[in-house]
This record gives structure tokens, sequence and C-alpha cells, in this order.
């Protein structure tokens, strides 16, 4: 007998749209991950810097902060399936040209660098576009909340799986592997999108030009106080704290002594943490009372980074990174899920296109600067910072969070 309240978890899976998306997206997210670890063992083995760590994750993420609020515009005016299928086979062929000069031998970090920008562009419009295309694959979006759910326990599955397998293989047969498999990976996501056949999604009644449809949607992030709060928030903790993610490769060698495959066991014990944080936002029956939780699970991220960076201990380091993978997992997805239930459809393109922005946009300068600053005080002192600023964001904005509401 299946509990009742994770059958009402699971039953954003009854749709057959989102059911096909979520396992042929969960397959390509495992191989996603996996490029994700061995890309930056691979550009720290060349060069053993901390800088070029944060310079991957900024070109690959950076290009969001300028493109995706003009992706979301366009994901309120065309096809979502048609540009989501596009996107897709973009980043299927940056994961072949890696897995290139990589196995064939010609792997410099210019290389890296130049294909790290190209797949963030292409994520730039990619993220965005399949956010706000979940509404889209349920007959019945009283499901909405559980599929925003489902999605973040997805890809933290994901999160789990692929860091394991890459610091496995890294170490057997190189990361040249696992850029391939990513590659291959993609053809599960690719075959759902074509038979998938979504539900027409609500477009506006006026079709105003494209600039003037982008303005009103900054317009209306910004009049909003739930709205303008949550992207304030999410914009400082991207900047701030989310950089330990890029500086996880040297907490592994320089703080614990260890190889890809611990670098590869620490990005797990997150995922796990993560995945737990993404069930447990699934089984909630209600989703009032998300601004309580967003702040008690910001604290709770804050304090775990703190306590992290402050040992030198493998086990002890695993411990922490699943309590903060479970607080960061379910902070953002309740500030996702807040946002999701409380936007109009006509504007959900281009209002999850900023969220986009502040979430994986901006965070690469973070991590940028993050990479520069932990090789003048070190990585440890560095994630220390991220995780203050994290417990005074926190407290300066507790009130004003608690003062906004979702609708039930």
């Amino acid at each position: 007998m299946i509990p009742a309240s994770l059958q009402h978890g699971l039953r954003a899976l009854r749709h057959r749209n989102y059911r096909l998306f979520f396992f042929g997206q969960g397959t390509s997210l495992i191989g996603s991950w996996m490029q994700r670890v061995a890309l930056s063992w691979l550009a720290y083995r060349l060069t053993g810097s901390e800088t070029t760590l944060g310079l991957i994750v900024f070109l690959g993420q950076a290009p969001t902060a300028f493109i995706a609020t003009f992706a979301g515009a366009l994901a309120d005016r065309f096809s979502k399936k048609r540009m989501l299928l596009w996107a897709q086979v973009g980043e299927m062929l940056m994961a072949f040209a890696l897995a290139a000069v990589v196995m064939l031998g010609h792997a410099q970090v210019w290389q890296l660098l130049l294909i790290s920008l190209i797949s963030g562009i292409v994520s730039a419009f990619e993220t965005p576009i399949r956010q706000s295309f979940i509404v889209e694959m349920l007959d019945d979006r009283v499901d909405l909340p559980g599929a925003i759910a489902l999605n973040s326990t997805l890809f933290n599955s994901a999160r789990l799986i692929g860091p394991a397998l890459a610091g496995i293989l890294v170490e057997m047969v190189g990361e040249g592997w696992c850029f391939m498999l990513n590659a291959l990976s993609y053809i599960a996501v690719l075959w759902a999108l074509v038979i998938i056949v979504p539900r027409p999604g609500n477009k506006p009644t006026e079709q105003h030009r494209f600039w003037r449809a982008w303005w009103e949607g900054i317009q209306y992030c910004w009049a909003s106080a739930g709205v303008r709060t949550i992207l304030i928030m999410v914009t400082i903790v991207a900047v701030s704290a989310l950089p330990y993610l890029a500086l996880m490769p040297a907490f592994a060698k320089v703080v614990l002594g260890g190889d890809a495959r611990t670098f590869g066991f620490l990005t797990s014990a997150i995922g796990i943490g993560a995945l737990a944080g993404g069930v447990t936002l699934a089984m909630r029956r209600r989703h009032v009372g998300l601004p309580r939780l967003i702040l008690v699970m910001m604290t709770c991220f804050g304090l775990g980074l703190c306590a992290f960076s402050l040992n030198a201990n493998f086990k002890l380091s695993c411990f922490l990174l699943v309590l903060t993978g479970y607080s960061m997992m379910l902070m953002f997805a309740s500030m996702n899920t807040f946002l999701q239930t409380n936007v109009p459809d006509e504007l959900r393109g281009r209002v999850l296109g900023l969220y986009v922005v502040c979430f994986v946009g901006i965070g690469p300068f973070g991590s940028l600067a993050a990479g520069w600053i932990a090789t003048q005080i070190g990585t440890p002192t560095t994630l220390l910072l991220g995780g203050l600023v994290t417990l005074l964001l926190a407290v300066a904005m507790g009130r004003r969070l608690l003062s906004i509401e979702p609708r039930s």
C-alpha cells in the first residue's frame, strides 16, 4: 500500500505528456551531471587553478543573465515544444564536441571554455522555456505544484547518480566517455518531446510588439511585492552561497586530500539531500506557508555551509552536504513553486525568465568572484563567507518574506 502522501506527490505522473517528459529528461539529466563533474575535474586537472573552475562555471551560466528574459518572452509567444527541441539538439551537439576533443587527445583549456560558453548560450534559451512548458504538459493545472516538486526531485536524483558515475568513469576510462554518454543520453528527451502533444497554452488576448511584451514582464515582477522579494533573495543567495558548488573540486583535493572519486561522492551527497528535499516538497498537500518554509530552509542552508567550511573530515563533510543539499533544494523549489502558482499564464514565461536570470544567470558572477577570492584567502574561508551572507539575508529579509503568502 502506497502512503497517501506519496500518492499525492506522484499525481503529476498520471498525465501522459508529463510522464513522457519526466522519464526522458531524467535520463538526459544523469548524463548532464556526469558531464558537469567530469568537465570541472578535467579543467582542474589541466590547470590546478580555482580561478579556472570559476571561469568554467561562469561561461556555462553567465549567458543566462543576458538571454533568459528574452527567451521567456519568446516562450509566451511561440511554440515552447519546438524551441525546446532545438535547444536540446544544440546541447547534444556540444556534448559530442567535448567528447571529440578529449577522446582525440587534443583537449586544451581554451576549447573547454569555448564549448562551455556555447553550451551556456543554448541553456540560457532552454531553461526558462522548459520551466514554463510544465503547465502545458498537464491536463489539470491543480497538479502544477506537484509537477514542479517532481521536476526538482528528478534534477536532484540525477545529481545523486550522475556525479558518482562520473567519479568512477573518470578514474577508469577518463573524462571523454562521460561527455560521450551525456551526448547519447539526449536521445531519450528528444524522443519524448517528439511524441508529446502539449495542451495549448493560454496566450495574451492582445499580442504586443516583442519589446513591449518583454518590458511588461519586467514591470510586473517589480510591481508584485511577493515576486520582487523572492527574486531579490534568489539573487543574493546565488551570488554569495551557490559558488560552493564550483569550488567543490578544490575542496575535495586540497582540504580533503582526495581525487575525482572524492569529488563525485561530495557532489552526490548534495544530491542525496536535495532529492530528499524534493520528495518532502512533493508530499506537501497544501502549498500555503511557503514563505515560512523558505526562511527556515535559508537559515539551515547558511548554517550547513558554515559548518561544512570549518571541517576537514570526509565523512562529516558528506553528512553536512546532505543537510546543505536538503535545505538548498527546499528553499529554491519553494521559491519556484511560489512564483509558478502566483503568476498569470500569459506572463509565466517572462516571470520565469527573470527568475532564471537571478538564479542561474547572475550566480556565475559569484562563482567567478569566489574562484578569485579562494586563490587569495583559501577555499574554506570563501565558503564560510557565503554561509554568513546567507544567514544575514535571512535575518534582514525575514519579516518582509513572512508578510507574503501564496494562493492556496
